[in-house]
């Protein structure tokens, strides 16, 4: 393998050379070492790239689409857990306006029990009235039969 120096650059006198054996290969020397930059190389790394580009992309999309996902479903939870609430909510409000309705059936009742021990006692206080009224009769006409 034969080096031919075609030129040099910088300060630490980097050269470039060329290689006799590998056609299109150019090598970038820099004290020694270095990289190679070759045409089916860079082919490849463009490939390379490329696919890494690609996979990017479909990582990024398959990651965006996994956290509107997450995303949905904690909506979903949290509309969920605030209907539970409402629906909670709803059911005490049902439970004590039941509760309500019943209390007020009771006192309706105890009230119509009451009206009809007021008009049994309202009755009985008219009998007595009237037995009274004809007790002080006959006491009137009592006396005034003592009287002559």
């Amino acid at each position: 393998m034969s080096c031919q120096v075609i030129g040099s650059i910088g300060k630490n006198n980097s050269h470039f050379v060329k290689v006799q054996r590998q056609p299109m290969a150019l090598f970038f020397m820099h004290g020694g070492g270095g990289f190679v930059e070759n045409t089916t190389l860079a082919a490849a790394a463009a490939l390379i790239g490329i696919a890494g580009t690609i996979s990017g992309g479909i990582l990024g999309v398959t990651g965006f689409c996994r956290i509107a996902k997450k995303d949905q479903k904690e909506e979903k939870k949290e509309c969920q857990e605030e209907g539970q609430k409402e629906g909670i909510k709803e059911g005490l409000l049902k439970a004590d306006t039941e509760y309500i309705r019943r209390r007020i059936d009771d006192v309706l009742l105890e009230q119509r029990e009451t009206n009809k021990t007021l008009n049994v006692h309202a009755e009985r206080l008219t009998r007595v009235e009237e037995s009274a009224k004809q007790a002080h009769k006959r006491i009137d006409e009592h006396i005034g039969q003592e009287r002559s």
